[in-house]
């Protein structure tokens, strides 16, 4: 029996209750009577399938900058900080019921399905979640060891040389119109811009709060 589950293998309903849990929603190592796991059911409980949009008022929320709480972490102890982005438990939570609907959740794996048919491209930071008595973050520390060290390891018998590379503060360099391309297609994503979808629900959350861009919100979207 395997000791773990991609999140690409669970249904929408198992999905949900996936990401609701505390460390889905913030895997920053914070002290162990943090848990936010109460907050976001409850949250869910009080939503229950509606819109944002009934809850508050999206108007004031979409002109705030500091709706998601921001921590700085250093890297190297020196000169590297690198900021983090808790969003909001509310906004969350929304996003989470958009994206387990069912049409929603099987448009999703559907696209990871298609990302995944080249053989020279592997995604390996796929959330897993755990099937034994571990915590998720320790089997997707698992995942990455066997998949990404042990891997080289055993590539090094062919390959003289690896090429590592990273991107700094890469969450908030993402430019967010290519979200919905990955979705939808970029085409598609062009002509369904002030329509209610999943694609433009992602930009919307995902988008810099620094950005000049104005994004069009729809009620239906939250």
């Amino acid at each position: 029996m395997t000791s773990r589950k991609s999140l690409l293998n669970l249904r929408s309903d198992s999905a949900k209750k996936f990401f609701l849990k505390h460390e889905s929603y913030c895997n920053i190592d914070l002290p162990i009577y943090f848990s936010f796991t109460e907050l976001l059911q409850k949250l869910a409980e009080e939503l229950n399938h509606r819109t944002l949009n009934e809850l508050s008022d999206l108007k004031k929320i979409k002109n705030l900058d500091d709706v998601n709480y921001t921590l700085y972490t250093n890297k190297d102890g020196k000169l590297s900080w690198r900021p983090l982005q808790i969003i909001h438990p509310l906004v969350y939570v929304a996003l989470v019921d958009k994206i387990t609907e069912r049409q929603s959740w099987g448009k999703i794996k559907e696209r990871f399905k298609k990302f995944q048919q080249n053989p020279k491209i592997r995604c390996l930071s796929i959330p897993v979640k755990a099937e034994n008595k571990q915590r998720d973050k320790a089997q997707q520390i698992s995942q990455w060891w066997e998949a990404v060290e042990q891997e080289s390891i055993a590539l090094s018998i062919d390959y003289d040389f690896i090429f590592e590379t990273d991107i700094a503060d890469c969450y908030s360099s993402i430019y967010t119109h290519s979200i919905a391309w990955a979705i939808e297609t970029k085409e598609i994503a062009k002509k369904i811009v002030r329509e209610p979808c999943l694609a433009i629900l992602l930009i919307l959350v995902f988008r810099r709060p620094s950005t000049n861009k104005q994004m069009v919100y729809h009620k239906a979207l939250f």
